[in-house]
């Protein structure tokens, strides 16, 4: 069951990846096309490009650290099931 849901996590991590890379581009592309819609959510420093790209590098690197402490936790689970099963085996062998 914990491998089954090991491989579920890393294959919902690898769908998010997808969802948020895809999401900063079309943000960015929509930010070229209708800079209006976004003066309306981020107020009017939303016109200053440096702004837009700053807002979307800090998004993409919270991103970043989270999937990264996620992906760190579902390896620790895999190294930790791995020595478990050292520890079982020497354990029938002693």
């Amino acid at each position: 069951m914990n491998k089954f849901i090991a491989s579920t996590f890393s294959e919902l991590l690898s769908l998010l990846h997808v969802v948020v890379i895809g999401g900063l581009v079309f943000a960015l592309i929509a930010y070229h096309q209708n800079k209006q819609s976004l003066v309306s959510f981020l107020g009017p420093e939303a016109l200053e490009p440096v702004y837009v790209y700053i807002v979307a590098l800090v998004v993409f690197v919270v991103y970043v650290l989270i999937v990264g402490a996620l992906s760190t936790l579902v390896s620790m689970n895999e190294y930790l099931k791995d020595i478990s099963e050292k520890i079982d085996r020497l354990d029938v062998n002693a």
